[in-house]
């Protein structure tokens, strides 16, 4: 039988009581377990010359980028250096979308592979070992929602990344909804197959709109921004972190 030490993580006691109120908690993946918004960034220039297309800069990829999927901000790029709107333009900006990405998704993949352990976020290898050990006795689920498609998610979390695909009891990813955050579709979908009220849902979160999408979906949050999300606004989050160590600052709570 676990002791009271192996139930503990957080020396913060608020931070802590969350953490056991709650029966599902959900995590964001780009940006919050992986500090990767410089490789994403990387990697969009690197396909964007490639197609011929002028790279952008960290204050828009900050501004037009973080928390969107691929295809809104690859489309809003494309958009923006096309002069003409018409029919044919669209059904192009469709087709270029979708290469963009897959070529942005083969670069990130490349380059993830090579930096993915220095950019785990701190303390989040031994907070996610910490909860699925909890799980056996806490009747606690975990689950990823991601906006990231299947393949770069599958690099990031399967045994080719970090290896801790088999940790989570449920995964939904962008290639699995329809609508990008801040809408809430993706953690509905969560909280659809976990069968668990909102109110028993904890959602860690780096960026305003995750906030926003696991706000509307009912369920509290707590925010982990990353330099590139440092300055969003974080006031529907219940609590904001340093870091998933022990020993995380509480920065702010309601």
């Amino acid at each position: 039988m676990n002791d009271e030490k192996n139930t503990v993580y957080f020396n913060n006691p608020v931070l802590q009581k969350t953490i056991d109120n709650a029966k599902l908690i959900i995590f964001d993946v780009n940006g919050l377990i992986i500090d990767d918004e410089p490789i994403q960034l990387e990697a969009v220039n690197l396909a964007l010359k490639f197609m011929n297309y002028i790279p952008i800069d960290k204050s828009y990829w900050i501004q037009h980028c973080v928390g969107h999927r691929a295809d809104s901000y690859f489309r809003r790029i494309i958009y923006e250096n096309t002069s003409e709107k018409s029919a044919n333009v669209e059904v192009d900006a469709n087709r270029i979308v979708s290469d963009l990405i897959k070529i942005k998704n083969q670069y990130y993949i490349r380059i993830l592979k090579k930096k993915i352990f220095s950019i785990v976020r701190k303390g989040f290898l031994s907070f996610i070992e910490y909860l699925y050990n909890r799980k056996a006795f806490a009747n606690l689920k975990l689950a990823i929602a991601t906006s990231a498609v299947n393949d770069e998610a599958e690099a990031i979390i399967g045994s080719d990344g970090l290896n801790i695909e088999g940790y989570f009891d449920y995964i939904v990813t962008g290639s699995d909804i329809k609508k990008s955050k801040p809408d809430p579709e993706i953690y509905l979908k969560v909280l659809q197959k976990a069968k668990i009220k909102p109110e028993y849902g904890l959602v860690f979160e780096d960026s305003e709109m995750g906030v926003e999408a696991a706000s509307a979906a009912g369920m509290n949050v707590i925010a982990m921004p990353n330099e590139f999300t440092k300055n969003q606004n974080f006031k529907k989050a219940k609590y904001i972190i340093s870091d998933f160590t022990k020993r995380a600052e509480l920065y702010s709570q309601r």
